[in-house]
């Protein structure tokens, strides 16, 4: 018997003040990136940061960086081991 090992992802929306952790097949399957950032798919989250001023600013005020400063990875990625134990701890 196999047992498949999913990727888990971390995605934060702080202009919405939402964070969760996504599994591989929830990003696949489930709307998580729309209901998140209101997108469709992450390809889509470049732009919002490119032209979104509002969005910006919250990234830049929740991370305290320029907007020069603005990594996707600051808003999605793969989960660490601390991004996944932190979500926990906010959960319970």
């Amino acid at each position: 018997m196999e047992t498949a090992i999913e990727t888990m992802y971390f995605l934060n929306n702080p202009e919405r003040n939402i964070t969760t952790i996504a599994t591989e097949t929830q990003l696949r399957y489930e709307d998580v990136i729309k209901d998140v950032f209101g997108v469709a798919c992450e390809s889509d989250l470049m732009m919002m940061i490119k032209f979104n001023k509002k969005f910006k600013d919250c990234i830049c005020q929740e991370y305290g960086v320029t907007e020069s400063e603005i990594r996707l990875d600051m808003i999605f990625r793969i989960a660490t081991e601390e991004d996944i134990k932190q979500y926990n701890n906010r959960q319970h």
